[in-house]
């Protein structure tokens, strides 16, 4: 499995070898490396999964098998104000992401939870010491050095009092 340009490439030939690509590529190759060696550990207990090599391509931009002439990954991203609603496993990946892009902006995170023991291995963000410690500080450390300004937000997405008194805002952004 390797990153190629835009590409993700599954038992393809070259596809040992690193090969150029961006940062989105590579986390998703490395994501599906993951299902990968899940499948290839637990082949015996799944009830159908591939048993040999299947050469497939995955470009993560088209999500398609064709290769296409496509832009190299933007030099300025500017994502304005975005709220982002969570910040465990999925929420971290995209800052995870967002902190080695190119990218301007102000992230307001919004979660009230800390991190616990058990679900601290889902986080691409924490170490053992974050047990405990509030998300939103996490995405703070995150994006400091970055080019996103980080606002934390310790409570509940979609609580009245906190719209009404325009700490949280309708219709914005969430992911």
């Amino acid at each position: 499995i390797a990153p190629y340009g835009w590409e993700v490439l599954v038992d393809q030939p070259g596809s040992t070898q690193v090969q150029p690509s961006n940062i989105l590529v590579s986390l998703a190759t490395a994501s599906i490396g993951v299902g990968e060696l899940f499948r290839a550990m637990f082949a015996e207990l799944l009830p159908a999964c591939r048993v040999r090599p299947s050469p497939a391509a995955l470009n993560i931009l088209t999500f398609d098998e064709r290769s296409h002439d496509l832009p190299a990954l933007p030099s300025n991203i500017d994502i304005g104000r975005v709220h982002l609603v969570g910040a465990g496993a999925v929420g971290q990946a995209a800052i995870y992401t967002l902190a080695r892009v190119s990218a301007t902006g102000t992230l307001v995170v919004v979660d009230p939870e800390d991190v616990s023991l058990s679900n601290l291995q889902r986080y691409v963000l924490t170490m053992d010491g974050d047990v405990g410690s509030s998300k939103c500080s996490l995405a703070a450390r995150a994006l400091r050095g970055s080019r996103i300004a980080s606002v934390c937000r310790d409570y509940c997405w979609g609580d009245a009092a906190l719209a009404a008194a325009g700490q949280i805002g309708e219709g914005c952004a969430a992911v």
